[in-house]
């Protein structure tokens, strides 16, 4: 039986691909150079098997200190900019960018760790907060949308 912390199991579709996790990847737009590839497949690697190469992503980075601390400078600047600008659903979903390409974690998780250490450091959500501000001025405010929506940041 493989142990799941060394070796990787990729679905292929003749069966699985075992990789070491210790295995560097090459990326995809070096293995096949002056190919233009699909923007879905820009952080995918090729990864050697015993049955040959393997496309897959590479594993997220261990989420250490350094990326806490990224999460928290990113919540800080989010209030920074409701206060001064009165917004900050782009910022928040370019700062989730950053932070996902430096860990490999998606993008969505990314929104939801710098939420929560916005709302640990304020004690309140960005959207709240961002609410508050606005009552505060005398500006229109506008309920939490809870309908799921993947394209959907709550902003004034």
């Amino acid at each position: 039986m493989d142990d799941p912390r060394e070796t990787r199991l990729i679905p292929t579709r003749d069966g699985v691909a075992r990789v070491p996790r210790s295995q560097q990847g090459t990326p995809l737009k070096d293995y096949f150079q002056n190919a233009e590839l699909p923007d879905n497949l820009e952080q995918a690697q090729v990864f050697q098997s015993a049955n040959g190469p393997v496309v897959a992503t590479p594993d997220p980075v261990p989420w250490q200190e350094v990326h806490d601390k990224e999460a928290q400078g990113y919540a800080d600047k989010i209030k920074n900019q409701i206060d001064e600008k009165g917004y900050y659903s782009k910022t928040l979903s370019a700062y989730a960018d950053r932070l996902s390409d430096q860990t490999g974690y998606p993008k969505d998780e990314m929104k939801a760790m710098i939420a929560s250490k916005f709302n640990e450091a304020f004690e309140k959500d960005p959207f709240d907060y961002l609410q508050q501000v606005r009552a505060e001025q005398g500006l229109p405010t506008r309920e939490r949308d809870n309908t799921p929506s993947r394209d959907h940041d709550p902003e004034m």
